[in-house]
């Protein structure tokens, strides 16, 4: 795979760990499923910190998998021992949305996987699809209160993410689209 600003997505199961940094390579895989689990047991400390949420229009490139002009939109940081070490934005059609509004408005600080997703039976996700792009083309660049996630030089932005995506689906509906960015000073997964 070669770092490009097109996200050109691929199974998980074209994954080699010789593609990969070994501190990333598992972050990508079912071995992080749970991937605030996987934080929490690799880092002291685990927080989520909400950039943003509500509606919001979808991207050309998530129109693929979820139908409309629109959706609600949240974006997150995870935090390991008080550093962002993911970037997560989860995209859910409006129907959804409205039928679970209260769910979602509750969510607060709160993962959505470990609160909405994974206690819920009726819900089946798709295998993690895969990609890679530099930094400068995550949202969240342009987010920085008093420079504490996002710093502007020209190396950072250049840095190559690697990014997994998965889309969880409501008795055969879609239910969310979500894309976890591993920012690249994260630590390898502890088992």
């Amino acid at each position: 795979m070669k770092t490009t600003k097109i996200q050109n997505w691929v199974d998980v199961s074209e994954l080699s760990n010789s593609d990969v940094p070994d501190n990333v390579y598992d972050w990508l895989t079912p071995a992080a499923y749970k991937l605030s689990d996987g934080i929490r047991r690799t880092y002291e400390t685990f927080e989520l910190v909400r950039i943003s949420e509500g509606i919001g229009r979808l991207t050309e490139y998530e129109k693929q998998y979820l139908r409309g002009e629109y959706a609600y939109i949240r974006q997150i940081f995870l935090l390991g021992d008080e550093h962002p070490q993911v970037y997560a934005r989860t995209v859910v059609p409006l129907k959804m949305y409205t039928a679970y509004k209260s769910l979602f408005d509750e969510l607060g600080d709160k993962p959505i996987g470990e609160n909405l997703l994974y206690n819920n039976p009726g819900i089946t996700r798709s295998p993690f699809a895969i990609s890679m792009f530099n930094m400068a083309h995550l949202p969240f660049m342009a987010y920085s209160p008093e420079g504490r996630f996002a710093r502007r030089q020209e190396y950072i932005l250049s840095l190559p993410i690697w990014n997994r995506q998965s889309v969880f689906k409501l008795l055969d509906l879609p239910f969310a689209l979500i894309t976890e960015s591993f920012l690249p000073t994260i630590k390898k997964l502890k088992n």
